[in-house]
């Protein structure tokens, strides 16, 4: 079975305490987005947020004045996300769907501008993203955007890899086993859950991620390759810094008018 479908489905209840905890970090990173929509001439409209999980960054995005659709292929997070909104009365929808069939789903769809944050790109292969890119730009409308963000870079990871080191989220604890493989430019992380329980913890469970990282470079070919128009890079959306090296990726292309 794919680590995907095991991580954020099988077990992706482990994930959700991952997310709930970065809930308010959501906000920040929609308003960074937002930033890179209005600097780009996307000033409104409607939204497709790509692998939305629990909807931390779709929801702040739809109180920002966007309408917004996240798509995510876990019934889990697409549920949290449906109450999540609701509660909120935030103006955005959600719907179950695997993104490597995204054209076929949302077919007669058409949005202003496509995101995709929080390093959900190399899930798969090469091939894989590159599909998904396409069928994000024929959901597009021409001249909108595509904005990949808050994104680890193969330059920072080569350089910071730990192979041993943990995670504090609110009561719960990841211990992370990491390895990197610079032929395929494959990194695998094993993910062990504990919850603090006072001065002990106790074990919830584990799983794998096995995620292909890119640089900057490859992305942007990789997107002019699916038909994309690259526009600019930054080093953070909040402040729209230009793109430096050891930084992580925010990349903004552009559907280009016939």
């Amino acid at each position: 079975m794919e680590w995907s479908r095991v991580f954020f489905i099988d077990r992706g209840r482990l994930f959700l305490r991952v997310m709930e905890a970065l809930w308010e970090r959501g906000r920040e990173e929609a308003a960074g987005i937002t930033n890179a929509l209005r600097k780009h001439g996307v000033e409104g409209g409607v939204l497709l947020d790509l692998m939305c999980g629990i909807g931390r960054v779709s929801i702040p995005l739809a109180e920002m004045g966007y309408r917004v659709l996240g798509v995510d292929f876990s019934p889990i997070y697409i549920e949290y996300a449906r109450r999540k909104a609701s509660e909120l009365g935030a103006r955005a929808e959600f719907m179950e769907c695997d993104v490597r069939r995204i054209a076929t789903a949302l077919k007669g769809m058409v949005f202003d501008a496509v995101v995709w944050n929080w390093t959900s790109i190399g899930y798969y292969s090469r091939e894989t993203d590159i599909s998904i890119l396409k069928q994000a730009l024929e959901l597009t409308r021409e001249g909108g955007l595509l904005v990949l963000s808050n994104t680890a870079s193969r330059d920072i990871l080569v350089e910071r890899i730990t192979p041993r080191h943990f995670e504090e989220f609110d009561s719960t604890i990841v211990l992370h086993w990491v390895s990197f493989d610079p032929i395929s430019g494959r990194l695998r992380d094993t993910w062990r859950f504990y919850e603090k329980r006072g001065l002990d913890l106790k074990y919830l469970g584990e799983a794998d991620v096995d995620l292909r990282v890119y640089t900057a470079t490859e992305v942007i070919e990789m997107l002019e390759e699916a038909g994309w128009s690259f526009e600019a890079a930054y080093s953070s959306l909040s402040d729209l810094t230009p793109y430096e090296l050891k930084a992580p990726l925010n990349i903004v292309a552009r559907k280009q008018r016939l």
